[in-house]
């Protein structure tokens, strides 16, 4: 989700030295990219050369010939193999955390595979929808859940990475419970939107296929936002890094607000997630207080046809 390789060609991985905003239409070599591919070719070379690469190709392939007419529908957990700082033996929590913020959804675990049921007297929001339309679409989509103590490329991740399928679970935990949401449905969509992905993590994508799906999953964020607001007018902004490292992602409606989600480092390697919002008079209200505003702001519903009317001297 935040973290990739630019590439301008398959063979040469370049940087931006400057800080730039990333407006709404995306395109390569902007610093908010570099970023979210950071990971380097060397890197790419030994993970794409350790047994848990050619263990996973074995394994799909033997899979794959033995049921070559079945269609997966599977999100799925897993081990991270070699490299330590796994967080698989955690995977209960990321559970409880989706039911959690959950209303008519209760989610668990079948063996490395999530499952969902229906919970009674809830309505579903995006989140439940969006989760469910990704757990029963004919694709595989693992999660390769570590610590935020694990290095990639010689560096700590921000949430994930999509070449190689990492999901960091300090990071996600850590995120206020919006964020979690958006970060969670980001990165799955991002995996979604890629063709074979399941085959393919573990080398480095292509950065133009990298992009579209980046930009499908900032297209899930924005309807998730606009399903927790209730405002249909909410649309992808920008992105940018800021001189301080904090990252930003910007959701702007016709009202007048934006909708900032913010990345910051909460110790040496864990970085969380949070949201809040700058109204067009730049008060700065969380997402329940805008909420409340917007339905104060709001005129009375008309009264149904044949109720009485109110009582007059």
């Amino acid at each position: 989700m935040r973290h990739q390789t630019v590439r301008k060609d398959p063979k040469t991985i370049t940087r931006t030295n400057s800080v730039q905003r990333q407006p709404a239409t995306p395109s390569s070599g902007h610093r908010i990219i570099d970023l979210q591919r950071s990971i380097g070719n060397q890197a790419t070379q030994r993970l794409i050369n350790s047994s848990l690469i050619q263990a996973r190709r074995v394994s799909v392939n033997n899979h794959q010939s033995a049921q070559p007419q079945r269609i997966q529908r599977v999100v799925e957990v897993r081990p991270p193999g070699r490299g330590g700082a796994s967080a698989f033996d955690r995977r209960d929590e990321l559970i409880a955390r989706m039911n959690a913020v959950s209303a008519a959804t209760d989610f668990s675990l079948d063996g490395r595979v999530i499952r969902f049921d229906d919970r009674a007297g809830g309505v579903a929001n995006s989140f439940e929808q969006q989760m469910r339309a990704l757990i029963t679409r004919g694709a595989v989509l693992p999660m390769l859940l570590i610590t935020s103590a694990r290095r990639v490329g010689g560096a700590p991740l921000l949430l994930d990475s999509f070449d190689f399928g990492f999901v960091d679970l300090d990071d996600l935990l850590a995120s206020d419970d919006l964020s979690f949401q958006l970060n969670l449905i980001h990165l799955l969509t991002e995996r979604a939107s890629t063709r074979n992905y399941a085959r393919r993590f573990g080398s480095a994508f292509p950065n133009p296929e990298f992009l579209r799906g980046h930009r499908v999953g900032i297209d899930a964020e924005a309807e998730l936002l606009r399903d927790a607001i209730g405002d249909p007018t909410i649309r992808f902004n920008y992105e940018e890094e800021r001189p301080n490292g904090t990252l930003v992602v910007a959701f702007r409606s016709d009202e007048g607000y934006r909708v900032f989600h913010v990345f910051r480092r909460a110790g040496r390697a864990e970085r969380h997630g949070d949201i809040f919002v700058q109204t067009r008079d730049r008060r700065r209200l969380t997402v329940e207080q805008l909420r409340a505003e917007r339905a104060a702001a709001a005129p009375a519903a008309p009264a149904p046809p044949g109720a009485p009317g109110p009582n007059l001297p």
